[in-house]
This record gives C-alpha cells, sequence and structure tokens, in this order.
C-alpha cells in the first residue's frame, strides 16, 4: 500500500512540474488513419518543445509491427538532414515545416503497410511530457476472390465439407454461403448443417441436397464471389452390390434348368430300358418237347408273344406319354429363362432410366452453372465500379485534408510575418524617439552655448 501511495506522489509531482515548467508534448491528430491499396498517404506530427531557446533536436517516425520498431525516416536539425531507411527509399519522404510540424510521406501502399506508425522527438535536457505520439494505418483491400473447395466423398450417406477463403482483403473478410436447387431456387441448408469460418459442413448427403452453392466474400470495402455445383451420386459399392445380385440370380436359374433337363434325361432313358421288344428270348425247348405237349407250347408261346406285344403297344403309349413331360419340362425351363430374360432387361432398363434421370440433372446443374456465373460476372463488374467510387472519394477527401493543412500553415507564417512586422514597427518607433530626443538635446545645446556666448561679450 505504501509503494501505491509513493507512485501515486511521484505522478503527482511530474505532472504538477509540468504544469509550471511546460513539457514536451508530440501529438498526432488522428489515432487512425485509412488509405486504398495502391494509394498515398500524409501522416502529420506536431510538437511543442518546453524551452523555446532549444538549440537542436531530432525528430523520428518509426513503423511497429509485432511490438518491433523499424525506423523510417529521421531529421536532425543541427545538420538540417535526413535520412531515409533503405527499406523505404523511393516512396518514403519528410517534410518538416517552421511550425514544428513534421509530415510524413508514404506511396504505394500495400497490405504490408497495416501497422502503428510512431512519431519521437528528442530534445536534450527536455525529456520530460509526451515525447512521442502513435497512430494507425489501415489499408484498405477489397477481398481478392475466394477459393471454393469440396473436402470428401460426394456419394449418398457420406458428409462433405465446403471450404472458401480470399487470400487477401484488409479489413478481413467475412465468409457467407448460401445454396440454390437444381432450378436455381434459393432454399435453406439441410438439418444439422454447420458454418464456421467459411467452412460448410453437410452430413448424411442425398440427392436432394445436388445444386448450387455460393459463397461470398465481403468486407466494408467491396465483396467478391465463388461458386460450386454439387451433384450428389450412388456409392460405387451398391452398383457393385446390384450387378452381384443379378448376376447370381441369373446364375442359379441356369442352374435349375439344367438339373431339371439332366433329370428327365435319366428319366427317359430308364423307360426305353424297360421291356423292349429287342429282349424276347426264345429257346428251343419251346418248339420241341419230347412229352408231345407241343401244342401246349405253342399256345403258352402265342400268349406270350400276344403279352409282349401289348406290352410293345403300352410301352409305345408310355413313351409317346414321356415325350409330351419332356416337352412340358423343356416348355417350362424356356418359360423360366425367358422371364428371367424379362428380369434382367428390366433391371438393365431401370438402371439406364436412373443414368439418364442422373445425365439430365448434370445437365441442368451445367446451365444453372453458367447463368450463376453471367450473373456473379455482373456483380462483380458493379462492385469494382462502387469500390472505385470509394476509392476517388478517398482520393478527394485526401486532397482536401492536404489543401486544409496547406491554409493552416499559410496562416501561420501569415501570422509570423505579422508579429516580426509589429516588433519591427516598434523598433523603428523607438529609435525614432531616440532620434528626437538627441535632435531637442542638441538644439539645447545650441541654445545654451549661444546664451552663453551672449553672456561673455
Amino acid at each position: 500500500m505504501t509503494f501505491k501511495f509513493l507512485g501515486w506522489v511521484k505522478v503527482f509531482l511530474i505532472l504538477s512540474a509540468c504544469s509550471h515548467c511546460t513539457c514536451v508534448e508530440v501529438s498526432i491528430p488522428e489515432k487512425q488513419y485509412e488509405v486504398a491499396k495502391g494509394s498515398d498517404i500524409t501522416l502529420p506530427c506536431s510538437f511543442s518543445p518546453a524551452r523555446p531557446d532549444y538549440d537542436m533536436f531530432i525528430l523520428k517516425w518509426e513503423v511497429v509491427q509485432e511490438n518491433k520498431a523499424t525506423i523510417i525516416a529521421t531529421f536532425y536539425s543541427n545538420l538540417n538532414r535526413i535520412d531515409i531507411s533503405p527499406t523505404y527509399e523511393g516512396r518514403t519522404s519528410l517534410d518538416i515545416g517552421t511550425s514544428k510540424q513534421a509530415l510524413l510521406h508514404l506511396t504505394k501502399m500495400t497490405m504490408a503497410d497495416n501497422a502503428n506508425y510512431r512519431c519521437t522527438v528528442l530534445i536534450p535536457g527536455d525529456d520530460e511530457g509526451t515525447p512521442s505520439a502513435t497512430t494507425f494505418l489501415l489499408v484498405l483491400v477489397a477481398p481478392s476472390p475466394p477459393v471454393c473447395k469440396i473436402q470428401g466423398t460426394v456419394e449418398y450417406w457420406h458428409d462433405i465439407t465446403l471450404t472458401c477463403m480470399s487470400e487477401e482483403g484488409s479489413p478481413k473478410p467475412l465468409p457467407d454461403w448460401k445454396s440454390y436447387s437444381v432450378e436455381n431456387v434459393p432454399r435453406p441448408f439441410p438439418p444439422k448443417t454447420t458454418e464456421k469460418d467459411g467452412a460448410l459442413s453437410l452430413f448424411n448427403i442425398s440427392r436432394e441436397m445436388s445444386g448450387f452453392y455460393v459463397c461470398t466474400s465481403t468486407n466494408r470495402i467491396g465483396s467478391a464471389s465463388c461458386n460450386l455445383t454439387l451433384s450428389v451420386f450412388p456409392g460405387g459399392s451398391m452398383s457393385g452390390a446390384t450387378a452381384g445380385i443379378i448376376g447370381g440370380v441369373v446364375a442359379g436359374l441356369l442352374l435349375l434348368a439344367v438339373l431339371i433337363f439332366c433329370c428327365y434325361r435319366n428319366k427317359k432313358k430308364a423307360k426305353y430300358t424297360e421291356g423292349s421288344v429287342g429282349e424276347m428270348e426264345y429257346h428251343d425247348g419251346d418248339i420241341q418237347d419230347p412229352d408231345g405237349g407241343q401244342e401246349d407250347r405253342m399256345s403258352n408261346l402265342q400268349d406270350r408273344i400276344s403279352e409282349q406285344i401289348q406290352n410293345q403297344k403300352k410301352t409305345g403309349m408310355d413313351k409317346r406319354d414321356e415325350d409330351i413331360e419332356i416337352e412340358i419340362g423343356l416348355t417350362t425351363i424356356k418359360v423360366e429363362i425367358a422371364m428371367t430374360t424379362i428380369v434382367v432387361v428390366e433391371i438393365a432398363l431401370a438402371t439406364q432410366v436412373e443414368i439418364t434421370m442422373l445425365t439430365i440433372v448434370v445437365v441442368e446443374i451445367t446451365l444453372t452453372t453458367i447463368k450463376v456465373e453471367i450473373t456473379v460476372t455482373t456483380i462483380v463488374v458493379v462492385e469494382i465500379t462502387l469500390t472505385t467510387i470509394v476509392v476517388v472519394e478517398i482520393v478527394l477527401a485526401t486532397q482536401v485534408e492536404i489543401v486544409r493543412m496547406t491554409i493552416a500553415v499559410v496562416e501561420i507564417a501569415l501570422t509570423t510575418i505579422r508579429v516580426e512586422i509589429a516588433i519591427t514597427t516598434i523598433r523603428v518607433g523607438i529609435g525614432m524617439a531616440i532620434i528626437v530626443v538627441v535632435e531637442n538635446a542638441l538644439t539645447i545645446g545650441v541654445i545654451a552655448m549661444a546664451a552663453v556666448t551672449i553672456l561673455i561679450t
């Protein structure tokens, strides 16, 4: 607490001393100056010394960036010399006026000239008060055309991020995203969409999110835009799965047809093998019988022949029935193959229709993109015109300020001349009075001498 009190006492004593003895004061009229990129600017600095009888002083201008000071120009009054830093040679000059004012002229301003500028006056034996003053210089630059990019895979159900960034702009430009449908109709962003520092994040994208996305980068000098065409397609893995399913169905149906055909073929061979005419056997014992039962044997033979004939007829009928069944089976297989072919053709046609629809969407998006680009180009031309008008206004304002400063300097010079004339007039009056007094004294002396001469005579 004691140290704090002593500190306040010290500040009070310094302020009291300055109020009685007039400390040096350095000032800059404005806390901040603004200039358009590529233009020129003049920074004024005025100082008032504590004592009017100072012998010399040193005045310097510095640029302060990231807490590091770099000297721009220095004036030495005793040598009447101005030193310009090599970094600023060719684009900087310093004018020292008779009214204790220093004007720093800077030309061809760039983004790198955004910084604090400090004016300091050093007078030997006069270091109290405010020996320096600081101002900030803001170089105004319209945003450069931003660069728009897509980060991520543009396929169904993926997450992507749209980025937008201008390489140049002062003050720092602010990006803003807008969304348009394929018909170029403004629309809100889908749910869960986030936007931060020019990054637009889209989640679980689908075909409905296809369209145009326009980013506008803006500061108070102007704006610039870029746009993206977003076309969301099904993923490659989904198309492969569909093709695999179709191939598996076709292969299964073909295998089933082959199995049915083989079963019918085996059944047909088995029925043809049973009871054919070529299998009838005749034995000599059937015709010759030592016991004399030839008639009975002939009767039996005839019965067997008749039975064989009946079997052959039945086999023929079975053969016809089998042929009919085979024809029916083959017809069924053909119908199933035809149905499978129809399904495959329908799937292929549906795929072609989907591809055609996607192609139409891409064509619509492309045509709308051309329209948007033409509109954006027109807007850019208008913005460039407005920026030019702003720059002209700034230049005119700067010239008016310079004229005002010149008038002020002339008025100060005229006041100084008037003061000097008044002093000279006073001196001349004093001299004339002295001459009159001397002349009167001489006259009185002559009269006195004449009187003395008369008295002597």
